[in-house]
């Protein structure tokens, strides 16, 4: 097994007492605020009690002005407004809180891609679908920055589009309005935004021009706090203070919905991060992963007590299978391991099989990373001669990039620093593999991660 030695950033005697005299704390508390890089009395202040005052203005992102312009169109004109979400929490969080927001404004209606007929992004059979219901905008969600000819079909049916992702960009991204921290020439002050919290920048910037009252823009803000420890994107600059507020508001009225979901959870309140990571986010993605995501939509818009029983019953279902499958794809994976000679010698775990379900390929690759191989992870699993699946990564490495490097080998890939998906022919695997696991060997080199003595990987 390789595990991970970590310490944290060291500090200063000196660096402790100034900051003592500051703020007339303790050494262990100013110890640990400097580890968190929180060295003055405003940011201290701003630690603790995070202002949502202090979120950016959402029209410092890039094409922002031009989202909510059209979004008013839509509003004036009363067009019909499809969202489209990625299947996963993220996508799910980040439908459910445009729709519980605007659906009063707007002729809305929503659209979650089925995993295994139509997979990631933007499909032909979400913009039928969309054509079928005279949609006139599609606003997507955690998804879109990859899906360049969806989205060109989507237009030539006269349908526009606004893409809010937080996905890595590419060369070749898809005409349309963009909203996407990551995008070129975008000055906003900080990428680290969850799908779902792109979402709430367009609605901030909706807000904000409307002058709509604020308290209804942060009634739902229990969404984003969920996405952002789904999706575990750090919790630090704007996270901070749209996870503390959501999980305020997830411990004092959250939604129904969720609020049945923790009860039948045997969970209590107050709920932290750690209960939404291993509770929560499970038991909504357990219906993407093995159903479809509309039910996790629908049961995070509804406020009737009837159907959230009846939904609940399908998703505890859904969660137990889940588990099983789980359990069952992450033993034979390590059966595989075994069997791998020289495996020690790899610096990546990259597995594929036939009988492998796709709807649990990421939760494996993360296990296997925590409990057993840390290292970075691609499970994969074949149909018709096509492997799919997704992979996850470790700290320093950038699994997007990796995949990246071997972009003319894929049918298809996109993610950003931590995890992944992506489709490759089977006979492509072999080289796949070899090339990834080449290109880790030569990050670790240059890769402080590694090479400073206070990280060690031990066999």
């Amino acid at each position: 097994m390789k595990k991970k030695w970590t310490l944290n950033n060291e500090v200063s005697e000196k660096e402790i007492e100034e900051l003592i005299k500051q703020i007339k704390t303790d050494k262990i508390t100013a110890k640990l605020l400097l580890q968190r890089k929180v060295k003055n009395k405003d940011d201290i202040l701003h630690f603790f009690k995070p202002d949502l005052s202090k979120l950016h203005d959402p029209f410092l992102m890039k094409d922002m002005n031009l989202a909510v312009n059209r979004v008013i169109k839509a509003y004036k004109q009363k067009e019909n407004v499809m969202l489209y979400g990625d299947y996963d929490v993220d996508g799910t969080t980040a439908v459910s809180l445009l729709f519980n927001n605007l659906n009063e404004h707007l002729n809305l209606t929503y659209y979650i891609p089925d995993r295994f007929k139509e997979g990631y992004g933007i499909s032909k059979t979400g913009i039928d679908y969309a054509i079928s219901k005279n949609i006139n905008l599609i606003i997507s969600l955690d998804c879109g920055i990859k899906s360049k000819k969806e989205i060109a079909y989507a237009k030539k049916n006269n349908i526009g589009f606004i893409v809010c992702d937080h996905h890595e960009v590419g060369d070749d991204i898809p005409t349309c309005i963009i909203l996407n921290p990551k995008q070129k020439n975008c000055n906003y002050p900080f990428e680290g935004l969850s799908g779902c919290g792109v979402g709430f920048k367009l609605l901030e910037g909706i807000y904000k021009q409307f002058g709509w009252d604020k308290k209804s823009l942060f009634s739902h803000l229990e969404l984003v706090a969920i996405s952002i420890a789904a999706d575990m994107v750090p919790i630090s600059n704007e996270n901070r203070i749209l996870a503390f507020h959501g999980l305020s508001k997830l411990n004092s009225k959250p939604i129904r919905a969720l609020k049945e979901m923790i009860l039948s959870a045997n969970r209590t309140f107050p709920v932290n991060m750690q209960d939404i990571l291993f509770s929560i986010a499970p038991r909504i993605n357990a219906v993407g992963r093995l159903r479809n995501g509309m039910f996790a939509v629908e049961f995070l818009t509804t406020d009737n007590e009837k159907n959230i029983s009846s939904i609940l019953i399908d998703i505890q279902k859904d969660n137990e299978d889940r588990k099983k499958l789980d359990e069952m794809v992450l033993n034979e994976a390590l059966e595989k391991i075994i069997e791998i000679k020289d495996f020690s010698s790899l610096d990546s775990t990259i597995l594929f099989d036939k009988s492998w379900h796709k709807g649990v390929l990421g939760i494996v690759a993360s296990k296997l990373i925590e409990n057993h191989h840390y290292q970075p992870t691609i499970i994969l699993n074949e149909e018709h001669g096509i492997l799919s699946g997704s992979a996850r990564s470790i700290e320093g490495i950038n699994i997007y990039e990796a995949i990246y490097s071997c972009r003319e080998l894929l049918i298809k890939f996109g993610g950003h620093a931590n995890a992944a998906g992506l489709s490759i022919k089977v006979e492509k695997f072999k080289e796949f593999a070899d090339r990834i696991d080449t290109y880790i060997k030569s990050k670790k080199k240059h890769n402080r991660i590694y090479t400073n003595h206070k990280h060690r990987f031990r066999n």
